[in-house]
């Protein structure tokens, strides 16, 4: 049996569920810039009306814009081709599914 609340008085706890904030979409959305929540209304079909703050810090994406730090300066020199090579390693600070 499948009951609907179609007609009846919904209570705003059940109401609240729904509701969707900036940080939320932003998040969920994967950190789209502000530009891009204003216009998504225009695309999207449904797409909540969403108030943007005019003020708005995200950690996760401060931390995407932090360059690499530079490799310590070393006397090692190297005499042959690819004797020495020289990559970036970035560490998460998350494990992934599997763990690695």
């Amino acid at each position: 049996m499948v009951q609907s609340l179609l007609g009846t008085k919904v209570d705003t706890r059940i109401k609240t569920i729904y509701m969707v904030d900036f940080e939320t979409m932003h998040q969920r959305l994967a950190h789209p810039s502000n530009d891009v929540m204003r216009q998504a209304g225009k695309y999207v079909k449904d797409f909540p009306k969403v108030e943007i703050p005019t003020e708005h810090f995200c950690p996760g994406c401060a931390q995407g814009k932090m360059p690499n730090k530079a490799f310590p300066p070393t006397e090692t020199r190297a005499t042959e081709p690819f004797e020495l090579i020289h990559s970036d390693l970035k560490s998460f600070p998350i494990d992934s599914y599997h763990k690695f």
